[in-house]
């Protein structure tokens, strides 16, 4: 339920009422009986008290829940590369035999 301002034309009365977003009801004037007309405000108080209004919270909460499931698609249940991994995105070789040398 919101709160609306209603003026009436002829009396020059502004009255409060609250109804519902969707509710269009006909309110009359206390003083002279006549409708009263609904009146637009130029300025409202919103008060956003939890995360994810802004851009940057939703995007970076976004990205941390991807990254997550890809490392888990990718390297498990853990979503820990194991040295193999590692050793494959380096490109390190160390530890292993050169056929070369030998």
């Amino acid at each position: 339920m919101a709160y609306y301002d209603y003026a009436c034309e002829k009396c020059k009365i502004i009255n409060e009422i609250q109804h519902g977003m969707l509710e269009e009801p006909e309110i009359l004037c206390e003083e002279c009986g006549e409708p009263m007309k609904k009146l637009i405000s130029d300025s409202v108080a919103v008060i956003y008290k939890c995360d994810g209004f802004y851009a940057t919270e939703r995007k970076a909460k976004q990205t941390t829940e991807l990254v997550k499931r890809m490392r888990k698609d990718k390297y498990g249940p853990t979503g820990t590369p194991s040295q193999k991994d590692i050793m494959e995105m380096t490109g390190d070789t160390v530890g292993e035999i050169n056929d070369d040398t030998v």
